[in-house]
């Protein structure tokens, strides 16, 4: 071989082992199939703390979702339609001077009218029809359910103004979508890093915006199979415009810390676990007042599994 078709041989080579990623990296992608089923336990933990003038009210709110969704259609992109159904539901508010508990496979009375209307309306909410839209990467086209049981709930039934602003389309949509993560739209290595940028309308809330870093972590095995392990870490603001009770809430939510993981299992091609926290906090203004009136803090704590 002569020196200059060595030359040539070597740099053939060198390009293509450049266009090749390298061994240890992945680009993991939920995969859909018509028909296909998947069943999921959201949890969702809430720590609200809202001061009145010098007057704080603190509630602590439990929510599980026991998530059925079947694959209805796949289009060109591989985003699938999915119809959902909520085969459980639990609520367990703790507040001062009020406690709640409903179970949709229990027994829910009470003799107090407030508690009799939410009990309705959480009735209304496990019976709807939902349905998902969800990318290959994981990110949440849509969902649609949580706006119509509001819709039909009796005018005189004001229970979710103050205890049903987690079971809304927008505001469920977000909480499902840090749960489920956004995978990197190239091949990441082990400890590999992007980011990405949020800037939309978060339905009827108002104006969301900020940026995700999220991290790819050493792969690691879960009852013996592996899985990827994206870590991520970031903050929002939501300028929140809402409908509340005959009147509206306004002004800027700072959502100071959104961080969690998600554990990705490329056996299935789906979310196996994930878990996450936020901390927001905004001083709003009710109606048309000049000032704000209430300050709002908020923790909350959400965390997706799979189940068989």
């Amino acid at each position: 071989m002569t020196r200059r078709s060595h030359r040539l041989a070597l740099a053939v080579l060198l390009l293509s082992a450049a266009s090749l990623p390298a061994a240890d990296e992945v680009k993991p992608r939920w995969r859909f199939e018509k028909g296909q089923t998947l069943r999921y336990l959201l949890k969702h933990h809430e720590q609200r703390k809202v001061t009145v003038n010098v007057e704080d009210f603190e509630t602590k709110t439990d929510v599980d979702f026991h998530w059925e969704w079947t694959v209805k259609e796949v289009d060109d992109k591989g985003v699938a339609t999915l119809d959902a159904k909520l085969t459980g539901l639990r609520f367990e508010v703790r507040g001062r001077g009020y406690e709640f508990d409903y179970d949709s496979n229990g027994t829910n009375s009470s003799d107090d009218q407030f508690k009799k209307d939410m009990i309705a309306y959480l009735d209304d909410v496990r019976k709807a029809a939902y349905r998902l839209r969800l990318a290959p990467d994981g990110a949440v086209k849509e969902v649609r359910g949580f706006d119509s049981a509001l819709a039909d709930a009796p005018p005189a039934n004001r229970v979710h103004d103050t205890n049903g602003l987690t079971l809304r389309d927008a505001a469920f949509g977000w909480y499902l979508q840090q749960a489920l993560g956004v995978l990197p739209d190239a091949a990441v290595a082990e400890g590999g890093r992007w980011k990405r940028p949020t800037k939309t309308k978060l339905g009827s809330l108002g104006e969301l915006s900020g940026e995700t870093e999220y991290h790819l972590a050493k792969a690691a095995k879960a009852g013996g199979a592996k899985e990827h392990e994206l870590r991520f870490a970031g903050a929002r603001s939501l300028d929140l415009d809402m409908k509340w009770g005959d009147g509206s809430l306004r002004g800027p939510f700072t959502i100071a810390k959104v961080k969690g993981v998600v554990h990705f299992d490329p056996k299935t091609h789906a979310v196996a676990r994930s878990e996450y926290k936020t901390e927001m906090s905004g001083d709003l203004k009710l109606n048309d007042s000049a000032e704000p009136v209430l300050k709002v803090e908020l923790k909350q704590t959400v965390s997706l599994e799979a189940r068989p």
